[in-house]
């Protein structure tokens, strides 16, 4: 019965290792900021919003090309999705 109970308290150990590095390798998952610039601050219902967009590395802020698109949202302030609209990236940069 002893033996039994150290060798789950190493299996636990075990997973518990594993666990940590599955941890490890998700933190390091490649990471991108967004800044998107418009034509002006505020519009009037109707009107055409004119943008562009910078998808930059966040340790650098130099352009990231690992994203091809990029999906952009216009939310009323009553929380409803307005608009959604896909903007292909090059190098970085996207304009729609």
């Amino acid at each position: 019965m002893l033996i039994l109970l150290f060798s789950g308290a190493n299996l636990f150990s075990q997973a518990t290792q594993e666990l940590e590095a599955i941890k490890k390798e998700l933190s390091a998952v490649i990471q991108e900021k967004v800044f998107i610039h418009t034509d002006r601050e505020y519009y009037i219902t109707g009107e055409t919003v004119w943008l562009k967009a910078y998808v930059l590395d966040p340790e650098s802020f130099k352009q990231s090309d690992i994203s091809k698109v990029l999906n952009i949202e216009l939310i009323a302030a009553s929380g409803n999705a307005v608009k959604q609209v896909r903007i292909e990236l090059s190098s970085g940069l996207g304009q729609g």
